[in-house]
């Protein structure tokens, strides 16, 4: 009797040690969770299919507890200066052990489409967007617990910068010649065509022409367009509107002003 006796007393023991530890190890843990290091996102890098700009970015997690962190669902908001909504984005991660840091990708696209009818400057300028990313998580399978944090990532737009330089009348066979430049700082080759459209400084049309434009990802673009105008209607100035029509979207048209060079 006396053996079952201390028996079950060191059972109660046993017990009574395990549901103290148990909400200390879950409090170390939760804690351990909160630190800043927990989670990391790395460098975003872009690529280009189905019309869609995929900005994929590296991130880690790192369990530094006493428990599995399971059902991990990353949710991300990608928004402009503005703030609107450019594109979301999800990750899930089943589970990640105790004591164990892993290394995963997480994957937002952003439709060109949906560019060219709400924010098509993004077309025409780079610019850094912002990317509020959530975490929602169960630590030992049981506690729910949310983490968030902000990024600013990079966005570079296939017609950065686009320009009309340099414009010059040539009266030997009635053209005005304009250079259009512009910086392809996307993930896809821009290929299509530039219509241009002139104006003289009264807003009345004197001619257009068409460009073929071609440039591939990270390279300077730079076209010079020959337009028959009507002479009588020339002045040292004016306006051209320039729409751009690619495989993949349809930008414009922009305004931009022009003047003849001495």
């Amino acid at each position: 009797m006396n053996y079952v006796i201390k028996a079950l007393g060191f059972v109660s023991r046993v017990i009574w040690i395990v549901v103290i530890l148990i909400p200390v190890t879950l409090g170390l843990s939760m804690e351990k969770l909160l630190q800043p290091d927990t989670v990391g996102f790395g460098e975003a890098t872009t690529s280009f299919s189905d019309n869609q700009i995929c900005i994929s970015m590296p991130f880690y997690i790192n369990n530094t507890g006493y428990y599995d962190i399971s059902d991990i669902n990353l949710t991300t908001v990608l928004k402009d200066s503005g703030g609107y909504i450019v594109a979301r984005g999800e990750t899930l991660v089943p589970v990640i052990p105790a004591g164990r840091r892993v290394n995963l990708r997480h994957d937002v696209y952003v439709g060109l489409d949906e560019i060219t009818g709400r924010m098509e400057y993004l077309l025409f300028n780079d610019t850094m967007l912002d990317l509020n990313a959530s975490f929602s998580l169960r630590l030992a399978y049981v506690l729910g617990a949310r983490l968030h944090t902000s990024l600013m990532v990079p966005w570079g737009a296939p017609l950065n910068n686009l320009t009309v330089s340099r414009a010059a009348y040539n009266p030997d066979n009635g053209t005005l010649i304009l250079y259009v430049s512009f910086e392809n700082h996307s993930p896809f080759t821009v290929e299509g065509n530039a219509y241009l459209t002139v104006y003289n400084n009264r807003s009345e049309v004197i001619g257009s022409q068409t460009l073929a434009v071609e440039t591939a990802p990270e390279n300077l673009f730079l076209g010079m367009v020959e337009i028959p105008i009507d002479f009588s209607k020339i002045t040292q100035n004016g306006h051209v509107e320039i729409r751009v029509e690619t495989g993949q979207f349809t930008a414009g048209p922009v305004k931009m002003e022009w003047s003849l060079v001495e």
